[in-house]
């Protein structure tokens, strides 16, 4: 390789990195089948080269009725290079849907170059199926069909492209961009035509259905891990510093929740307590005095109305009246099983055997004289027991004695009854008095009663407003601080970054054709383009051009002079779908050609792939230069990427 610059007419000379020969990784080709087998005649066999590749698609004619660059197969070609990757998916879930239909069992083989070592890598385009996606290392890709002990796992062939591309590099300091972080430095490599070249840090678009998201501020921080611009001790800021604006943004959104409460409330809260003024809400003690103040005179007025009542007394009366006509109700029941008792044993004797009663009433029966002639055994004519009347006449008396007393009891309960009534009857009146002349009262007291819960959830309020606002005034202390440490970190970088800045307004330069001084940043957010205003009056087309596509090749061309570890490899999907100035997008083209020519007679140590519905300037279409691998069109089957109408 002949030492040229890659910017010849720059004061500062860079050329291209004399250990970086080719890229690290760089795609040779890609082959489509209609199955798997040896026999069976490709789809498509397109052959890639290193330097600038271009997709075209034919230009429309007059005689054409239908547009015929679009819906052919430029973005499914450039998806399956990035399935070939390990991409989950190839396209949207209605576009594999037609494409299975009419192809179940296609599949594609692409052959890879990662740190000079040859890859060939099967995947079908039908998921679940038995084949599953394997790698082997071959220079030849009809080997696919070969042994299947040659064969490796397709997990073995994505971790040999991650340890080529970012095996020197620190560990990423978010445990988010750690996750797939080669599918996510694979989404800047080959970003979405969908995001519309809009931002630099903005690669996926949800419709892709890649698998693959990442918010803006990480893709800016995985571009300077890419592009070799973190330092090791810079890392642990990154979280620290992180963690600052997380807790910004929570303390922010508290500080805004009370004060919207405060608001929300204090018109309301004026009316009611009817003050002129709420205070600061925080040491409104003349607020909070006259609340007490307003609840202690009612809470007075109900005190009063209940010891001016003579509801106590009357509640203690009840009570006790109660009592006594429980112990009178007990005694009741106790008077009744006594006289149930006698009335027993009255009824037995009358009913019972002379001879049996004798023998339970006779003393003689108890003589120790067995012989004795007057027990009932030993008598030889057994007589009534002369006794039994007498027995008969004293129970019938204590049961009438008993009835009287019971009577008289029945009369006691009778008037303690009524007594209870005539007590409760009162007492039910002066309750009903009372809770009249106190419920206004009681009302009030709950209403102030809330009023003052208001108030109190205004102080926390207000206090949740002044810790906050000191927790805000010391986190920014920290954040300046923390910035502060960055930027001196920083400085190492500065050489790097600034070569890079060089790069960036030179590709600027270069495609513009006018002075351009764009610079890159470094920031707590990741790495950041600014572009020259003069390089973007014309809005947003003009823009993403001046930005997007140059930020992308500053990026490229700073790898391939020794910055950074970007594998110097690249796909643009239809850029010129933003509607960019046609020369300008020719201009693009130019500039890639150019720094491939740096390189010869030897290859370019980069791959740029493009994909255009405009044509390339016609001295690049030039079949001799081989720069255009393939051109669809929509005018036949056999013209799109796959026999299918997308």
């Amino acid at each position: 390789m002949h030492e040229s610059t890659l910017f010849p007419h720059e004061e500062v000379q860079v050329f291209p990195a004399a250990e970086r020969t080719e890229p690290t990784l760089w795609i040779r080709r890609l082959v489509i089948l209609p199955s798997f087998e040896p026999t069976v005649e490709p789809i498509r066999d397109i052959e890639f080269r290193r330097g600038l590749n271009i997709i075209q698609t034919t230009p429309r004619m007059d005689s054409d009725a239908e547009v015929v660059g679009h819906s052919v197969g430029k973005t499914l070609l450039t998806r399956l290079i990035r399935y070939s990757l390990g991409e989950v998916t190839y396209s949207s879930r209605s576009e594999r849907s037609r494409i299975l239909e009419r192809l179940p069992d296609a599949c594609v083989v692409a052959h890879w170059s990662v740190a000079g070592i040859d890859w060939c890598v099967f995947r079908p385009l039908q998921p679940h199926r038995q084949s599953k996606p394997f790698a082997i290392r071959s220079a030849e890709w009809t080997e696919v069909f070969g042994e299947s002990e040659n064969r490796l796992v397709f997990g073995d062939f994505t971790q040999a492209v991650e340890n080529a591309c970012f095996s020197n590099l620190p560990k990423l300091p978010n445990s988010d961009l750690n996750l797939n972080r080669w599918g996510k430095a694979l989404a800047f490599m080959t970003r979405d035509w969908q995001c519309g070249y809009r931002q630099f840090n903005d690669w996926r678009n949800s419709e892709s259905e890649s698998g693959i998201t990442i918010e803006r501020n990480d893709a800016s921080r995985l571009l300077r891990w890419l592009m070799d611009l973190i330092d090791v001790e810079e890392l642990p800021l990154w979280d620290k510093h992180q963690s600052l604006l997380d807790d910004q943004r929570r303390l922010t959104q508290q500080r805004r929740s009370a004060s919207q409460f405060l608001d929300a409330t204090a018109s309301d809260l004026l009316r009611k307590i009817d003050v002129d003024d709420l205070g600061d809400g925080l040491f409104s003690a003349k607020l909070t005095a006259k609340v007490e103040e307003k609840i202690n005179q009612l809470r007075s007025l109900l005190h009063d109305a209940l010891e001016d009542s003579v509801l106590q007394e009357l509640e203690r009366r009840e009570v006790s009246i109660q009592d006594e006509l429980n112990d009178v109700s007990l005694d009741l029941g106790k008077r009744h099983a006594d006289i149930e008792y006698l009335a027993r044993q009255l009824e037995t004797r009358r009913n019972g055997d002379d001879s049996e009663a004798y023998t339970e009433s006779s003393a003689f029966e108890n003589c120790a004289l067995a012989a004795c002639p007057m027990k009932l055994t030993n008598r030889l004519d057994p007589e009534q027991d002369p006794a039994n009347q007498g027995v008969l006449d004293l129970l019938q008396q204590e049961i009438q004695d008993r009835d009287r007393e019971l009577n008289q009891k029945i009369q006691e309960r009778d008037q303690l009854k009524a007594r209870h009534a005539d007590l409760r009857k009162n007492l039910r009146e002066e309750r009903e008095r009372i809770s009249e002349q106190t419920a206004g009262i009681e009302r009030t007291i709950g209403r102030w009663e809330t009023y003052r819960e208001d108030v109190a959830r205004r102080i926390v309020a207000s206090k949740a407003i002044l810790d906050v606002d000191h927790k805000l005034r010391r986190v920014a202390v920290d954040l300046k601080a923390s910035n502060e440490v960055q930027k001196g970190v920083r400085e190492d970088q500065r050489r790097r970054l600034n070569l890079m800045s060089e790069r960036f307004s030179t590709v600027q330069r270069e495609i513009f054709g006018v002075a351009a001084n764009g610079k890159f940043k470094l920031t707590a957010f990741g790495l950041e383009p600014e572009v020259d205003s003069r390089l973007a009056p014309g809005g947003a087309a003009l823009s993403a051009m001046a930005q997007v596509l140059s930020f992308d090749l500053a990026c490229l061309i700073s790898s391939v002079a020794g910055l950074g570890h970007h594998p110097r490899f690249m796909i643009h999907d239809s850029p010129r779908s933003s509607d960019i100035e046609e020369q300008l997008f020719h201009q693009l083209f130019r500039v890639v050609l150019n720094w491939e020519s740096l390189f010869l007679p030897e290859e370019a140590s980069f791959q740029y792939i493009i994909t255009t519905t405009t044509l390339p300037p016609v001295e690049l279409a030039d079949p001799e230069l081989g720069l255009v691998r393939l051109t669809l069109s929509a005018r036949s089957e056999d013209q799109r990427l796959l026999p299918i109408q997308y």
